[in-house]
C-alpha cells in the first residue's frame, strides 16, 4: 500500500530538486519519534503565508507506515532537511490516505496451472484486518520478500525479487470482518522451500503480519 499526506507548509518547497528528480525531504509527526521520508507530488499556493503539500511517505520497510492517530486533520508535522537532519519548516496536516497495491505496481507472474494445488487453510478476520489486507503490500527495500495486491475477492502474494505467484486466498466480507473461504498454493518445490511449508509462510510471513499492523496503524 502507499501512504499519502496533505498538509500546509509555513515554508516554501520545490517539487524537484537541482537535477529534475522529484524532491524528498523527511517528516517528524507531532508525539512520534519516527521519522519517515516523503517525496512531493504537488505543491500549490494555498494562501499568501501557506503553500499546500501533497506527499507520498517511503517507509524504510513495508510494514512501518505511520498509524492514522498521528495524521488526524489540524496535526503537525515538522519538516527536516536531509541529512543531518535540521528543521526546516512546520506543517498542518489536512488530511492524510492510503492507496492499495495494484498489479500492474509490481513485477508478478501467475501461479503455473500445473503447479497450483488446494491448500486447505481457514481463517477469520476483524474489519481492520479486513480493511489492512486489502491494501497488500509494496516492497520498500531488499528486505522485503513480498508484493500482494487484492483483486476480485483474491489475495495474490508474488515473491518480490522474481514476481513469481506463490499464494492464490479467496477471502470473502462476512458481518463480523471477512473469512478465508480457498487457498491455492504454487506447489512447485523450488519455490517454496519452508517446512512445514503452507501453514508457515501463509499465516506467519504474511497475515500475521498484516494483522498486527493492521491495529496499529489504524488506531482511532
Amino acid at each position: 500500500m502507499i501512504q499519502y499526506v496533505e498538509f500546509l507548509s509555513d515554508v516554501n518547497i520545490a517539487i524537484a530538486d537541482d537535477l529534475g528528480r522529484p524532491k524528498v525531504f523527511h517528516l517528524r509527526f507531532e508525539n512520534l519519534a519516527q521519522i519517515i521520508e516523503a517525496q512531493v507530488l504537488s505543491v500549490s499556493k494555498e494562501t499568501e503565508f501557506k503553500t499546500s503539500v501533497t506527499v507520498k511517505l517511503r517507509p524504510g520497510y513495508a510494514g512501518m507506515h505511520i498509524p492514522i492517530s498521528f495524521l488526524q486533520k489540524d496535526s503537525v508535522c515538522t519538516l527536516l532537511d536531509n541529512y543531518p537532519f535540521v528543521e526546516a519548516g512546520k506543517g498542518i496536516i489536512v488530511r492524510a490516505w492510503f492507496e492499495p497495491a495494484l498489479r500492474a505496481l509490481w513485477k508478478n507472474t501467475p501461479i503455473p496451472e500445473a503447479d497450483k494445488i488446494v491448500f486447505p487453510y481457514t481463517r477469520t478476520f476483524t474489519f481492520k484486518e479486513y480493511e489492512r489486507i486489502k491494501l497488500g503490500v509494496i516492497p520498500m527495500a531488499m528486505e522485503d520478500k513480498w508484493f500482494v495486491y487484492f483483486e476480485n475477492d483474491r489475495l495474490y502474494c508474488h515473491r518480490s525479487w522474481t514476481g513469481i505467484g506463490v499464494f492464490e486466498v479467496e477471502i470473502k466480507p462476512t458481518s463480523s470482518g471477512a473469512v478465508i473461504t480457498n487457498v491455492i498454493a504454487n506447489n512447485d518445490s523450488a519455490v517454496i522451500k519452508w517446512d512445514p511449508v503452507f501453514t508457515n509462510v501463509l499465516e506467519a510471513y504474511l497475515l500475521n503480519n498484516l494483522c498486527t499492523e493492521a491495529e496499529r496503524i489504524f488506531d482511532v
